[in-house]
């Protein structure tokens, strides 16, 4: 959980730029690749707050992301649907 409070600390810095995110970001996706939910969903859940800021920042986390749209857990997948949504450009909608 210190990590999760870490990442969420980082983000919320007035100024950050992308590429100082870049050590959070893979924190946060070795994260999404374990086997207890709890741990997936806190890391989505970081990842959703930072979609809103620095949605260009994370588009590497995409496939990740994409494989937990069909987890068991139902918050995972609805939580990852709502990130991936928030990284797409509406240009590539159509």
């Amino acid at each position: 959980m210190v990590c999760f409070e870490a990442a969420r600390a980082i983000i919320h810095l007035p100024g950050v730029r992308d590429e100082d995110l870049a050590p959070v970001i893979s924190m946060l996706q070795i994260h999404l690749g374990s086997s207890r939910a709890c741990e997936k969903f806190a890391a989505i859940r970081v990842l959703n707050e930072l979609s809103v800021s620095h949605p260009m920042a994370i588009e590497g986390c995409s496939s990740d992301l994409e494989a937990l749209v069909n987890d068991a857990n139902r918050s995972v997948a609805t939580l990852a649907v709502s990130t991936l949504l928030k990284t797409v450009e509406p240009a590539k909608w159509v």
